[in-house]
């Protein structure tokens, strides 16, 4: 999510599609006899179909590792099974194995490519690879299939912020919204969507109909709490940061405290905020980075006489950089500021 704290609460995205719930009597055919001999039972399973029904019996007891292994030995008999394909994709996919799951993924879009499901979970995994082009046509063939399937709608767009295309992400996350109008997580995207074209009132309006749905939602308040402090609306910043802060007490709450404060003119309480963020997570690079600016604007209200704040803008801008390189404004900062301006360079 862009410069924000993750979009979903759950970590990039859910499983794409219908949860699949085996019928097992569907599967089976058994004909014969009861006490005949084994040559005399008629049995019209398609090969693998043995083990792959063992497998969902070890999945639903929750045994991955016991269900993995006979997926796996379902597909050597018989590669065709495309519903084990999917099953051990999944198992691959909860233990962050998305290279492993992607695999499984494409060959189930491939015994069966006509499937909006199956390629909704093959973007999933594509995404959580950061392979962001690849995701993104796999959403849109999921589309093509469903064009009502809420999670390829919503993921595409997230897909298409991530790849720095706003305009192309809000239609498929409006779209989201239109068609689960009482999902938090589409309702809270969208918010994203529409800070990242600077429609920031509409974004507002986005985020409180989220919450309005999930009031607990941290994402949401977090983001929230951005487009009020984008928009210079310090007192319901510092409400919604406050109220971040009653079920969230992490750097990323410190920090946006921390600006809400520094946007009501409390800089002292501001740098307190940062420092307590830091001291959460001292890796935290948005604490550095908002810790700097302040700093730098006491030295510039200062008549640039206070050197050490200076200085000390400027090892926190560059440790900042060090966790994260991306950050052009800091980049530019440090550049400007690299050495004391009072009497000229």
């Amino acid at each position: 999510m862009m410069t924000k704290q993750s979009i979903n609460d759950a970590a990039p995205a859910r499983l794409c599609g219908r949860k699949f719930f085996p019928c097992l009597l569907g599967l089976i055919f058994v004909g014969g006899i009861a006490g005949c001999s084994g040559s005399g039972v008629l049995d019209n399973r398609p090969a693998g179909v043995e083990r792959y029904i063992q497998g969902v019996y070890q999945y639903n007891a929750g045994d991955r590792a016991g269900a993995a292994s006979s997926f796996n030995e379902a597909i050597r008999i018989n590669p065709s099974l495309r519903m084990a394909h999917i099953r051990l994709g999944d198992i691959y996919r909860s233990e962050g194995d998305y290279r492993d799951a992607a695999i499984q993924f494409e060959i189930a879009t491939r015994l069966d490519p006509y499937s909006s499901s199956n390629e909704c979970n093959l973007g999933l995994s594509y995404q959580l690879l950061h392979r962001l082009a690849d995701a993104a046509a796999a959403y849109l063939r999921a589309l093509d299939l469903q064009p009502t399937n809420v999670q390829a709608n919503m993921n595409l767009g997230l897909v298409y912020l991530a790849l720095d295309q706003p305009k192309d992400a809000l239609p498929y996350l409006q779209r989201a919204t239109e068609l689960a109008p009482k999902s938090f997580e589409a309702w809270s995207n969208y918010g994203v969507g529409l800070d990242a074209i600077g429609r920031l009132s509409d974004g507002e309006n986005a985020y409180q109909t989220a919450l309005e749905l999930n009031s607990g939602s941290i994402s949401t308040l977090g983001n929230l709490a951005a487009n009020l402090i984008a928009q210079g609306k310090a007192q319901e910043a510092l409400a919604a940061c406050q109220q971040l802060l009653l079920r969230s007490d992490t750097a990323f709450s410190r920090t946006r405290y921390g600006q809400a404060l520094r946007l009501s003119g409390e800089n002292q309480a501001a740098l307190e905020q940062y420092k307590l963020a830091l001291q959460i997570d001292p890796t935290f690079y948005l604490a550095m980075t908002q810790e700097a600016f302040l700093l730098i604007d006491q030295y510039r209200q200062g008549l640039e006489l206070d050197e050490p704040k200076r200085e000390a803008a400027l090892a926190l801008w560059g440790a900042s950089l060090r966790l994260n390189p991306n950050q052009p404004r800091v980049l530019a900062a440090i550049q400007q500021w690299q050495s004391a301006q009072l009497f000229g360079r």
